[in-house]
């Protein structure tokens, strides 16, 4: 039994490290843009423009996030919907949707709790989908 939960946390390290690694390759990702906008262009990459964004994606409709033109609700619920009997932390939830503002993402947590689409837990401050039925 030991082993297996030296196993287990020898995996969780490995996940932690490659998250790290992620996100710096995302934000070199994001750097590069910037520079090659504004060799480009000869001004700053505008804001809100992910990196990779071709003057064409310009017109897409407001609202839409990086994840395939899901809202932040529908993002949380799909997250959530996979694992239905898991208890989910706000924290949990912005570092795999990658959303920065956690106040901003609990916010919108308890506002899905209060229109029924999710599960707020009292008790332990977490989330979980609500059971189909």
């Amino acid at each position: 039994m030991v082993k297996l939960e030296e196993g287990v946390a020898g995996l969780q390290e490995q996940v932690r490290l490659m998250r790290e690694r992620l996100k710096a390759a995302r934000r070199l990702v994001e750097v590069k843009a910037d520079v090659e906008y504004l060799k480009q262009h000869n001004a700053p990459r505008p804001k809100g423009r992910p990196a990779g964004q071709g003057e064409v994606d310009d017109h897409q409709s407001e609202g839409q996030s990086e994840s395939a033109g899901l809202t932040r609700k529908d993002q949380v619920v799909q997250l959530l919907g996979q694992q239905p009997e898991r208890h989910w932390k706000a924290a949990e939830i912005a570092e795999l949707l990658e959303i920065d503002n956690l106040k901003s993402l609990r916010t919108s947590l308890d506002e899905f709790a209060r229109s029924g689409l999710i599960r707020k837990n009292l008790d332990d401050k977490s989330y979980q989908a609500v059971p189909v039925q």
